[in-house]
């Protein structure tokens, strides 16, 4: 971010008298107030902030190309336009505009952390997780980097890592709902048998259930999981058909509708290794 520099004009003496008063405050205004340009790019990038907030990225993207106009080395405003990006989906974008964020600032965090999810979109799990272990050696106690490289590592069929991340998460913060999550997701629906866990299964998804105040849809299709996991089909089907309620996205409720095919058959969920 471009800071505008206020210089204070010392008057000593004047040397002409014809200089009037008038003049002599304009000048010193002048050289006091903050250019345009730099005022702009400031407003610019808040108000895509805004647009981002109400998930308006066309148009917060739009702002934040206005302020990269006015200052090409605005770190922030690349790392905002590119987290629209990602959730735009569109990675490569995304990737883009983190790389010029990091290339601005070698140790900003978020912007690593960020371009791990682009990689993790991207299903390039191995730069994902370099992302979050940077992020993790910048900010030790990063419980989203943890949590989301633990998903990295559930990808790539490493089990027990991805467990021990999220169990970091965890012992860092008891309320992270998200870790909470992704531990019983993957001990619910594990494809290796070895790693699934229907009591914790069961536990630590009432608890992300809980902390998110009950109205999260992929917490409910958690529940409903880890139900069907320890044999409670009745149960499955009546939490999933919750779960269903809650979305208007058709392409979501097409998936969880599947699952709830299953339970209807009273067969437990099976993950593949692939973004959820």
């Amino acid at each position: 971010m471009v800071v505008a520099n206020r210089m204070r004009s010392e008057r000593r003496s004047l040397l002409v008298r014809g200089l009037t008063l008038g003049v002599l405050m304009g000048a010193c205004w002048a050289s006091a107030r903050p250019t345009q340009a730099q005022h702009s790019a400031v407003d610019y990038y808040k108000q895509g902030n805004v647009w981002s907030e109400k998930k308006e990225f066309d148009r917060a993207i739009a702002d934040y190309d206005q302020a990269i106009k006015l200052d090409p080395n605005y770190v922030d405003a690349y790392n905002n336009r590119g987290l629209a990006w990602n959730e735009k989906k569109e990675y490569d974008r995304a990737i883009a505009d983190l790389d010029r964020a990091i290339k601005l600032d070698a140790k900003y965090t978020k912007a690593y952390y960020n371009r791990g999810v682009s990689w993790n979109g991207k299903g390039e799990y191995d730069r994902a997780i370099a992302d979050y272990n940077q992020a993790i050696k910048l900010a030790p106690k990063y419980t989203k980097a943890y949590s989301n490289r633990g998903f990295a590592w559930r990808n790539k069929k490493q089990y027990d890592r991805a467990i021990a991340d999220y169990n970091q998460a965890l012992e860092i913060d008891p309320q992270f709902i998200q870790a909470y999550g992704n531990l019983a997701w993957l001990q619910a629906t594990c494809p290796d048998a070895r790693f699934r866990d229907g009591p914790k299964a069961f536990e630590n998804a009432n608890r992300a259930y809980q902390l998110s105040g009950g109205k999260d849809a992929a917490y409910i299709d958690t529940l409903a999981g880890a139900y069907a996991e320890n044999g409670d089909f009745e149960k499955a089907k009546q939490w999933q058909a919750k779960a269903i309620d809650l979305l208007t996205d058709e392409k979501e409720k097409a998936a969880f509708r599947s699952r709830l095919r299953l339970y209807e058959q009273e067969k437990p969920y099976r993950t593949e290794p692939q973004p959820r």
